[in-house]
Protein backbone atom coordinates (compact mmCIF):
# COMPACT_ATOMS: atom_id res chain seq x y z
CA UNK A 1 0.00 0.00 0.00
CA UNK A 2 1.19 3.50 -0.94
CA UNK A 3 1.19 5.65 1.94
CA UNK A 4 2.52 8.84 0.57
CA UNK A 5 1.46 10.27 -2.90
CA UNK A 6 4.10 10.60 -5.85
CA UNK A 7 3.84 14.06 -6.32
CA UNK A 8 3.93 13.77 -10.34
CA UNK A 9 4.61 17.59 -11.36
CA UNK A 10 6.29 16.74 -15.11
CA UNK A 11 9.75 18.87 -15.35
CA UNK A 12 11.24 19.29 -18.61
CA UNK A 13 14.97 17.90 -17.99
CA UNK A 14 16.66 21.11 -17.59
CA UNK A 15 14.32 22.09 -14.93
CA UNK A 16 15.51 19.95 -12.30
CA UNK A 17 19.28 21.11 -13.20
CA UNK A 18 18.51 24.60 -12.76
CA UNK A 19 16.30 24.31 -9.61
CA UNK A 20 19.95 23.00 -8.14
CA UNK A 21 21.73 25.46 -9.88
CA UNK A 22 19.60 28.27 -8.34
CA UNK A 23 20.21 26.68 -4.64
CA UNK A 24 23.57 26.79 -4.84
CA UNK A 25 23.82 29.99 -6.16
CA UNK A 26 21.28 30.91 -3.42
CA UNK A 27 23.56 29.47 -0.72
CA UNK A 28 26.44 30.84 -1.82
CA UNK A 29 24.89 34.72 -2.01
CA UNK A 30 23.81 34.36 1.43
CA UNK A 31 26.81 33.47 2.52
CA UNK A 32 28.86 36.41 0.97
CA UNK A 33 26.02 38.86 2.46
CA UNK A 34 26.75 37.93 5.64
CA UNK A 35 30.28 37.37 5.55
CA UNK A 36 30.88 41.22 3.52
CA UNK A 37 28.04 42.72 5.82
CA UNK A 38 29.68 41.33 9.00
CA UNK A 39 26.13 40.20 10.16
CA UNK A 40 27.31 38.31 13.42
CA UNK A 41 24.24 35.97 15.49
CA UNK A 42 21.35 37.24 16.53
CA UNK A 43 20.41 36.82 19.95
CA UNK A 44 18.07 33.78 18.77
CA UNK A 45 20.39 31.75 16.89
CA UNK A 46 22.56 32.13 19.87
CA UNK A 47 19.99 30.86 21.85
CA UNK A 48 19.02 27.80 19.59
CA UNK A 49 22.83 26.85 19.35
CA UNK A 50 22.78 26.80 23.03
CA UNK A 51 20.07 24.49 23.09
CA UNK A 52 21.71 22.53 20.47
CA UNK A 53 24.27 21.73 23.01
CA UNK A 54 21.29 20.32 25.17
CA UNK A 55 19.52 18.26 23.12
CA UNK A 56 16.12 17.57 24.30
CA UNK A 57 12.89 16.82 23.03
CA UNK A 58 11.32 20.49 23.37
CA UNK A 59 12.52 23.62 24.79
CA UNK A 60 10.94 26.36 27.25
CA UNK A 61 9.54 28.72 24.28
CA UNK A 62 9.98 26.41 21.25
CA UNK A 63 9.86 22.91 19.89
CA UNK A 64 13.15 21.18 19.17
CA UNK A 65 13.51 20.69 15.57
CA UNK A 66 15.50 23.84 15.46
CA UNK A 67 18.06 22.89 17.59
CA UNK A 68 18.39 19.05 16.33
CA UNK A 69 18.89 20.75 12.95
CA UNK A 70 21.76 23.03 14.22
CA UNK A 71 23.12 20.26 15.93
CA UNK A 72 23.42 17.82 13.23
CA UNK A 73 25.10 20.79 10.99
CA UNK A 74 27.70 21.76 13.75
CA UNK A 75 28.63 18.23 14.30
CA UNK A 76 29.50 17.59 10.58
CA UNK A 77 31.21 21.53 10.01
CA UNK A 78 32.07 22.98 13.19
CA UNK A 79 30.31 25.27 15.58
CA UNK A 80 31.31 28.37 12.61
CA UNK A 81 28.27 30.83 11.96
CA UNK A 82 27.62 29.54 8.65
CA UNK A 83 27.39 25.51 9.91
CA UNK A 84 24.53 27.49 11.94
CA UNK A 85 22.41 28.88 9.60
CA UNK A 86 22.99 25.91 6.67
CA UNK A 87 19.87 24.08 7.61
CA UNK A 88 17.96 27.20 7.81
CA UNK A 89 19.59 28.29 4.30
CA UNK A 90 18.76 24.54 2.85
CA UNK A 91 15.10 24.58 4.01
CA UNK A 92 14.75 27.58 2.49
CA UNK A 93 15.85 26.11 -0.95
CA UNK A 94 13.32 23.16 -0.14
CA UNK A 95 10.79 26.16 -0.13
CA UNK A 96 11.85 27.66 -3.47
CA UNK A 97 11.39 23.68 -5.14
CA UNK A 98 7.92 22.92 -3.43
CA UNK A 99 7.40 26.60 -5.12
CA UNK A 100 7.85 25.18 -8.29
CA UNK A 101 6.40 21.77 -8.15
CA UNK A 102 3.00 23.28 -6.42
CA UNK A 103 2.42 26.44 -8.92
CA UNK A 104 3.39 24.07 -12.06
CA UNK A 105 0.61 21.45 -10.90
CA UNK A 106 -1.83 24.32 -9.49
CA UNK A 107 -1.98 26.59 -12.53
CA UNK A 108 -0.78 23.26 -15.39
CA UNK A 109 1.93 25.87 -16.64
CA UNK A 110 5.77 25.39 -15.89
CA UNK A 111 6.04 29.49 -16.47
CA UNK A 112 3.44 29.53 -13.38
CA UNK A 113 6.27 27.04 -11.32
CA UNK A 114 8.94 29.51 -12.68
CA UNK A 115 7.42 32.93 -11.69
CA UNK A 116 6.72 31.29 -8.60
CA UNK A 117 10.06 30.50 -7.49
CA UNK A 118 10.93 34.44 -8.57
CA UNK A 119 8.20 35.08 -6.10
CA UNK A 120 10.11 33.30 -2.84
CA UNK A 121 13.34 34.82 -3.93
CA UNK A 122 12.05 38.67 -4.55
CA UNK A 123 9.95 39.21 -1.51
CA UNK A 124 11.65 40.15 1.51
CA UNK A 125 9.00 38.76 4.03
CA UNK A 126 10.65 35.12 2.77
CA UNK A 127 14.31 35.87 1.67
CA UNK A 128 15.62 38.59 4.49
CA UNK A 129 14.13 36.57 7.76
CA UNK A 130 15.66 33.27 6.24
CA UNK A 131 19.34 34.39 6.53
CA UNK A 132 19.38 33.84 9.78
CA UNK A 133 18.94 30.23 11.70
CA UNK A 134 15.03 30.76 12.97
CA UNK A 135 11.88 28.85 12.78
CA UNK A 136 10.82 30.37 9.53
CA UNK A 137 12.62 28.58 7.31
CA UNK A 138 11.11 24.94 8.50
CA UNK A 139 7.47 26.81 8.67
CA UNK A 140 7.54 27.92 5.40
CA UNK A 141 8.69 24.65 3.98
CA UNK A 142 6.70 22.72 6.49
CA UNK A 143 3.45 24.98 5.19
CA UNK A 144 3.70 24.65 1.42
CA UNK A 145 3.84 21.09 1.37
CA UNK A 146 0.72 20.64 4.17
CA UNK A 147 -1.20 22.94 1.69
CA UNK A 148 0.11 21.05 -1.20
CA UNK A 149 -1.06 17.87 0.66
CA UNK A 150 -4.30 19.22 1.46
CA UNK A 151 -4.61 20.46 -2.29
CA UNK A 152 -4.05 16.85 -3.42
CA UNK A 153 -6.32 15.43 -1.10
CA UNK A 154 -9.43 17.42 -1.67
CA UNK A 155 -9.07 18.10 -5.44
CA UNK A 156 -7.07 15.76 -7.16
CA UNK A 157 -8.31 12.19 -5.97
CA UNK A 158 -5.57 11.47 -3.60
CA UNK A 159 -6.50 10.45 -0.10
CA UNK A 160 -3.36 8.98 0.99
CA UNK A 161 -2.08 12.78 0.74
CA UNK A 162 -3.41 13.40 4.05
CA UNK A 163 -0.54 11.19 5.33
CA UNK A 164 1.91 13.81 4.02
CA UNK A 165 -0.32 16.83 5.49
CA UNK A 166 -0.10 14.88 8.58
CA UNK A 167 3.91 14.80 8.54
CA UNK A 168 4.39 17.93 6.94
CA UNK A 169 2.12 19.73 9.99
CA UNK A 170 3.66 17.31 12.50
CA UNK A 171 6.80 17.99 12.24
CA UNK A 172 6.30 21.57 11.23
CA UNK A 173 5.04 22.04 14.69
CA UNK A 174 8.34 20.61 16.30
CA UNK A 175 9.56 23.99 15.21
CA UNK A 176 6.88 26.15 15.05
CA UNK A 177 3.10 26.03 16.31
CA UNK A 178 1.72 29.01 14.14
CA UNK A 179 1.47 25.86 11.61
CA UNK A 180 -1.47 24.82 13.80
CA UNK A 181 -3.53 27.50 11.68
CA UNK A 182 -3.53 25.48 8.76
CA UNK A 183 -5.65 22.35 9.94
CA UNK A 184 -8.08 24.57 11.87
CA UNK A 185 -8.70 26.45 8.88
CA UNK A 186 -9.08 23.29 6.98
CA UNK A 187 -11.24 21.56 9.64
CA UNK A 188 -13.34 24.69 9.60
CA UNK A 189 -14.21 24.47 6.02
CA UNK A 190 -14.51 20.56 5.94
CA UNK A 191 -17.49 21.21 7.77
CA UNK A 192 -19.55 23.67 6.43
CA UNK A 193 -19.93 21.68 2.94
CA UNK A 194 -21.08 18.32 2.20
CA UNK A 195 -18.25 17.25 -0.06
CA UNK A 196 -16.47 18.29 2.87
CA UNK A 197 -18.16 16.37 5.73
CA UNK A 198 -17.92 13.39 3.32
CA UNK A 199 -13.85 13.74 3.51
CA UNK A 200 -14.40 13.97 7.43
CA UNK A 201 -15.51 10.54 7.13
CA UNK A 202 -13.36 9.32 4.95
CA UNK A 203 -10.37 6.94 7.10
CA UNK A 204 -7.20 8.29 6.03
CA UNK A 205 -8.00 11.88 7.07
CA UNK A 206 -8.16 10.74 10.42
CA UNK A 207 -5.00 8.61 10.26
CA UNK A 208 -3.22 11.76 8.56
CA UNK A 209 -4.40 12.93 11.87
CA UNK A 210 -2.83 10.45 13.60
CA UNK A 211 0.39 10.39 12.23
CA UNK A 212 0.40 14.30 12.83
CA UNK A 213 0.03 13.35 16.91
CA UNK A 214 2.38 10.88 16.24
CA UNK A 215 5.22 13.37 14.86
CA UNK A 216 4.40 16.10 17.28
CA UNK A 217 4.52 13.01 20.35
CA UNK A 218 8.14 13.93 21.74
CA UNK A 219 7.42 17.54 22.12
CA UNK A 220 3.74 16.66 23.96
CA UNK A 221 5.28 13.69 25.98
CA UNK A 222 7.80 16.60 27.37
CA UNK A 223 5.63 18.91 27.98
CA UNK A 224 3.53 16.96 29.68
CA UNK A 225 6.59 15.91 32.30
CA UNK A 226 7.69 19.96 32.30
CA UNK A 227 3.68 21.55 33.72
CA UNK A 228 3.29 21.72 29.61
CA UNK A 229 5.49 24.87 29.71
CA UNK A 230 5.99 25.62 26.07
CA UNK A 231 2.38 24.94 25.43
CA UNK A 232 1.29 27.59 27.71
CA UNK A 233 3.98 29.99 26.43
CA UNK A 234 2.92 29.73 22.85
CA UNK A 235 -0.94 29.57 24.66
CA UNK A 236 -0.43 33.39 25.89
CA UNK A 237 -0.83 34.52 22.47
CA UNK A 238 -4.25 33.34 21.67
CA UNK A 239 -4.94 33.64 25.59
CA UNK A 240 -3.93 37.68 24.95
CA UNK A 241 -6.22 38.04 22.30
CA UNK A 242 -9.13 36.63 23.80
CA UNK A 243 -8.76 38.39 26.90
CA UNK A 244 -7.94 41.87 25.13
CA UNK A 245 -10.59 44.67 25.32
CA UNK A 246 -8.52 48.16 24.15
CA UNK A 247 -7.90 48.55 20.96
CA UNK A 248 -4.19 49.43 20.00
CA UNK A 249 -4.07 51.53 17.27
CA UNK A 250 -0.29 52.46 16.84
CA UNK A 251 1.28 48.98 16.60
CA UNK A 252 -1.99 47.87 14.19
CA UNK A 253 -0.61 50.94 11.86
CA UNK A 254 2.89 49.72 12.46
CA UNK A 255 1.77 46.51 11.82
CA UNK A 256 0.19 47.31 8.40
CA UNK A 257 3.15 49.45 7.34
CA UNK A 258 5.45 46.87 8.41
CA UNK A 259 3.87 44.32 6.09
CA UNK A 260 3.62 46.70 3.01
CA UNK A 261 7.23 47.31 3.14
CA UNK A 262 8.26 43.36 3.67
CA UNK A 263 5.50 42.63 0.22
CA UNK A 264 7.60 45.19 -1.32
CA UNK A 265 5.32 48.01 -1.68
CA UNK A 266 5.21 48.46 -5.74
CA UNK A 267 4.89 44.48 -6.11
CA UNK A 268 2.36 44.52 -3.43
CA UNK A 269 0.51 46.89 -5.65
CA UNK A 270 0.39 44.03 -8.70
CA UNK A 271 -0.60 40.97 -6.06
CA UNK A 272 -3.62 43.09 -4.44
CA UNK A 273 -6.01 43.07 -7.61
CA UNK A 274 -5.21 39.27 -8.20
CA UNK A 275 -5.52 37.92 -4.87
CA UNK A 276 -8.30 40.06 -2.80
CA UNK A 277 -11.28 38.70 -5.08
CA UNK A 278 -12.83 35.16 -4.30
CA UNK A 279 -10.96 32.89 -6.95
CA UNK A 280 -13.37 30.89 -9.51
CA UNK A 281 -11.65 27.44 -8.91
CA UNK A 282 -12.49 25.96 -5.95
CA UNK A 283 -8.73 24.27 -5.55
CA UNK A 284 -7.82 27.83 -5.72
CA UNK A 285 -10.69 28.93 -2.92
CA UNK A 286 -8.64 26.82 -0.53
CA UNK A 287 -5.33 29.05 -1.09
CA UNK A 288 -7.48 31.90 -0.81
CA UNK A 289 -9.15 31.19 2.26
CA UNK A 290 -6.23 29.51 4.59
CA UNK A 291 -4.42 32.82 3.17
CA UNK A 292 -6.91 35.60 4.32
CA UNK A 293 -7.95 33.71 7.26
CA UNK A 294 -4.21 33.91 8.86
CA UNK A 295 -3.67 37.15 7.55
CA UNK A 296 -7.06 38.20 9.21
CA UNK A 297 -5.68 36.62 12.27
CA UNK A 298 -2.57 38.21 12.88
CA UNK A 299 -4.58 41.35 11.72
CA UNK A 300 -7.04 41.13 14.40
CA UNK A 301 -4.24 40.39 17.25
CA UNK A 302 -2.24 43.28 16.13
CA UNK A 303 -4.93 45.22 16.86
CA UNK A 304 -4.40 44.36 20.88
CA UNK A 305 -1.20 43.46 21.03
CA UNK A 306 2.45 43.96 19.43
CA UNK A 307 2.88 41.65 16.55
CA UNK A 308 6.32 40.51 14.97
CA UNK A 309 6.57 41.40 10.96
CA UNK A 310 7.37 37.52 10.20
CA UNK A 311 4.40 36.41 12.34
CA UNK A 312 2.21 36.21 9.31
CA UNK A 313 3.88 35.23 6.64
CA UNK A 314 2.77 31.91 5.76
CA UNK A 315 -0.51 33.59 5.09
CA UNK A 316 1.32 35.05 1.42
CA UNK A 317 2.35 31.61 0.55
CA UNK A 318 -0.68 30.73 -0.91
CA UNK A 319 -1.29 34.40 -2.05
CA UNK A 320 2.05 34.08 -4.02
CA UNK A 321 0.64 30.79 -5.57
CA UNK A 322 -1.76 32.29 -6.93
CA UNK A 323 -0.64 35.77 -7.95
CA UNK A 324 2.45 33.47 -9.87
CA UNK A 325 -0.43 32.06 -12.60
CA UNK A 326 -1.35 35.37 -13.10
CA UNK A 327 2.21 37.22 -13.71
CA UNK A 328 1.84 36.07 -17.93
CA UNK A 329 -0.84 37.98 -18.08
CA UNK A 330 0.49 40.81 -16.85
CA UNK A 331 0.40 44.34 -19.31
CA UNK A 332 3.55 46.43 -20.22
CA UNK A 333 3.07 48.89 -17.28
CA UNK A 334 2.44 46.29 -14.80
CA UNK A 335 5.64 44.58 -16.07
CA UNK A 336 7.63 47.97 -15.72
CA UNK A 337 6.21 48.33 -12.41
CA UNK A 338 7.33 45.32 -11.28
CA UNK A 339 10.66 45.86 -12.52
CA UNK A 340 10.88 48.74 -10.25
CA UNK A 341 9.68 47.56 -7.55
CA UNK A 342 12.65 44.19 -8.01
CA UNK A 343 15.07 47.13 -8.63
CA UNK A 344 13.66 48.95 -5.36
CA UNK A 345 14.05 45.69 -3.32
CA UNK A 346 17.56 44.74 -4.28
CA UNK A 347 18.70 48.02 -3.20
CA UNK A 348 16.75 47.48 -0.38
CA UNK A 349 18.74 44.20 0.34
CA UNK A 350 22.20 46.44 -0.29
CA UNK A 351 21.08 48.68 2.45
CA UNK A 352 19.67 45.86 4.77
CA UNK A 353 23.84 44.51 4.69
CA UNK A 354 26.50 47.74 3.32
CA UNK A 355 24.16 50.33 5.52
CA UNK A 356 27.50 52.22 5.83
CA UNK A 357 29.15 51.67 2.71
CA UNK A 358 25.95 53.42 1.01
CA UNK A 359 26.02 56.18 3.72
CA UNK A 360 23.52 55.25 6.36
CA UNK A 361 23.65 56.01 9.87
CA UNK A 362 23.54 53.46 12.84
CA UNK A 363 19.83 54.42 13.66
CA UNK A 364 18.94 53.41 9.68
CA UNK A 365 20.83 49.95 10.33
CA UNK A 366 18.29 47.32 10.50
CA UNK A 367 20.62 44.86 11.43
CA UNK A 368 22.63 46.37 14.29
CA UNK A 369 21.40 43.39 16.88
CA UNK A 370 23.63 40.91 14.79
CA UNK A 371 26.72 43.31 14.29
CA UNK A 372 30.12 43.93 16.72
CA UNK A 373 29.57 40.90 19.12
CA UNK A 374 32.59 38.76 18.53
CA UNK A 375 35.41 41.70 19.31
CA UNK A 376 33.55 43.25 22.46
CA UNK A 377 33.41 39.26 23.73
CA UNK A 378 36.77 38.39 22.78
CA UNK A 379 37.58 41.75 24.98
CA UNK A 380 35.62 40.67 27.94
CA UNK A 381 36.97 37.39 28.06
CA UNK A 382 41.12 39.02 28.06
CA UNK A 383 40.06 40.79 30.77
CA UNK A 384 37.98 38.54 33.06
CA UNK A 385 40.51 36.79 35.30
CA UNK A 386 41.46 33.51 34.57
CA UNK A 387 39.86 31.98 37.96
CA UNK A 388 36.44 32.80 36.41
CA UNK A 389 34.07 29.66 36.64
CA UNK A 390 31.19 30.85 35.09
CA UNK A 391 28.98 33.84 33.58
CA UNK A 392 25.98 35.83 34.91
CA UNK A 393 23.91 38.00 32.75
CA UNK A 394 20.46 39.11 33.83
CA UNK A 395 18.59 38.43 30.69
CA UNK A 396 19.08 35.62 28.46
CA UNK A 397 19.38 37.55 24.88
CA UNK A 398 22.82 38.74 26.49
CA UNK A 399 23.28 35.08 27.98
CA UNK A 400 22.70 33.76 24.47
CA UNK A 401 25.63 35.85 22.59
CA UNK A 402 27.96 35.53 25.38
CA UNK A 403 27.67 31.98 25.66
CA UNK A 404 28.59 31.65 22.08
CA UNK A 405 30.97 34.10 21.43
CA UNK A 406 32.61 33.38 24.43
CA UNK A 407 32.90 29.61 23.49
CA UNK A 408 33.89 30.75 20.12
CA UNK A 409 37.16 32.63 21.64
CA UNK A 410 37.95 30.27 24.83
CA UNK A 411 36.61 26.90 26.35
CA UNK A 412 32.79 26.91 27.08
CA UNK A 413 31.94 28.44 29.76
CA UNK A 414 28.28 27.91 32.04
CA UNK A 415 26.18 31.13 31.54
CA UNK A 416 23.06 31.48 33.85
CA UNK A 417 20.78 34.05 33.98
CA UNK A 418 19.54 35.43 37.26
CA UNK A 419 17.29 39.25 37.97
CA UNK A 420 14.12 40.36 38.43
CA UNK A 421 11.66 37.67 38.47
CA UNK A 422 8.52 40.32 37.62
CA UNK A 423 10.68 41.94 34.94
CA UNK A 424 11.81 39.33 32.41
CA UNK A 425 11.34 36.60 30.26
CA UNK A 426 10.95 32.66 31.90
CA UNK A 427 13.21 31.01 29.51
CA UNK A 428 15.52 27.74 29.01
CA UNK A 429 18.09 28.95 31.03
CA UNK A 430 15.31 28.84 33.96
CA UNK A 431 14.94 25.23 33.30
CA UNK A 432 18.55 24.13 33.19
CA UNK A 433 20.99 23.28 36.40
CA UNK A 434 20.91 25.40 39.57
CA UNK A 435 23.22 28.15 40.40
CA UNK A 436 23.52 26.13 43.82
CA UNK A 437 26.18 23.81 41.73
CA UNK A 438 28.48 27.40 41.77
CA UNK A 439 28.54 27.73 45.65
CA UNK A 440 31.66 29.14 46.53
CA UNK A 441 33.03 29.82 42.85
CA UNK A 442 33.89 33.08 41.47
CA UNK A 443 31.82 34.29 38.31
CA UNK A 444 32.27 37.53 35.68
CA UNK A 445 28.80 39.32 36.19
CA UNK A 446 28.56 40.91 32.72
CA UNK A 447 25.32 43.71 32.63
CA UNK A 448 24.40 45.97 29.79
CA UNK A 449 24.08 49.09 32.14
CA UNK A 450 26.47 50.69 34.21
CA UNK A 451 24.59 49.00 37.16
CA UNK A 452 26.04 45.90 39.71
CA UNK A 453 22.26 45.23 41.37
CA UNK A 454 21.88 44.52 44.82
CA UNK A 455 20.57 40.79 44.53
CA UNK A 456 24.03 40.20 42.81
CA UNK A 457 26.22 42.08 45.25
CA UNK A 458 24.71 39.93 47.89
CA UNK A 459 24.95 36.58 46.28
CA UNK A 460 28.73 36.96 46.68
CA UNK A 461 31.49 37.31 49.12
CA UNK A 462 32.88 40.67 46.78
CA UNK A 463 32.18 41.89 43.53
CA UNK A 464 34.77 44.20 42.24
CA UNK A 465 33.98 46.27 38.65
CA UNK A 466 36.69 46.19 36.03
CA UNK A 467 37.22 48.29 32.60
CA UNK A 468 33.19 48.56 30.13
CA UNK A 469 33.65 47.17 27.10
CA UNK A 470 32.17 49.28 24.40
CA UNK A 471 31.70 49.14 20.88
CA UNK A 472 30.78 51.17 17.90
CA UNK A 473 29.36 51.82 14.84
CA UNK A 474 31.35 53.36 11.76
CA UNK A 475 29.60 56.32 12.04
CA UNK A 476 30.70 56.75 15.63
CA UNK A 477 27.10 55.80 17.59
CA UNK A 478 27.77 53.37 20.07
CA UNK A 479 26.31 50.33 19.01
CA UNK A 480 26.47 48.31 22.66
CA UNK A 481 28.60 48.07 26.10
CA UNK A 482 29.22 45.66 28.95
CA UNK A 483 29.87 46.79 31.98
CA UNK A 484 31.52 43.74 33.90
CA UNK A 485 32.43 42.56 37.50
CA UNK A 486 34.63 39.96 38.80
CA UNK A 487 32.60 38.18 41.70
CA UNK A 488 34.34 36.14 44.06
CA UNK A 489 32.68 32.90 46.40
CA UNK A 490 29.46 32.63 45.19
CA UNK A 491 26.73 32.33 48.26
CA UNK A 492 23.44 32.06 46.45
CA UNK A 493 21.09 33.95 45.15
CA UNK A 494 17.61 34.88 46.63
CA UNK A 495 15.05 34.10 44.71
Amino acid sequence: MQFFPRFSVRFAPPDGRWLLLLCVAVLLLRWLLLHWGGVELHFEEAQYWLWAQHLDWSYATKGPLVAWLIAASTYLFGDAEWAIRLPGWLLYCGFLVALRYFAAELWNSRTAGWWAVFLGLSTPMFFIPTHAMSTDAPLFLAWTLALWAAYRALYCAQPLAWYAFGVSIGVGALGKLSIGLLPLWICGGLLLTERGRATLRQPHFWLGLLVLFACMSPMLLWNAQHDWIMLRHEAGHVQGLAEAADYNWGDFWEFIGGQWLALSPLVALLWLPKVVPLPAAPAHRLLWATAWLTLGFFLLKALHSKVQLNWPAPAYIGLLLLFAGHLEQLKSWQKTLLSIGIVVYLIGVLATFFPYALGLSAKQDSLKKMRYWREPVAQLARQAPKTVDFLLVTYYQLGSELAYYWASQNAPIPVYVSGNDQQRRFTQFDLWASMTQETGRNALFVNSIADLPQQISHAFKQCNALAPVSVQAPDGTQIRAFYPWYCENYQGLKP
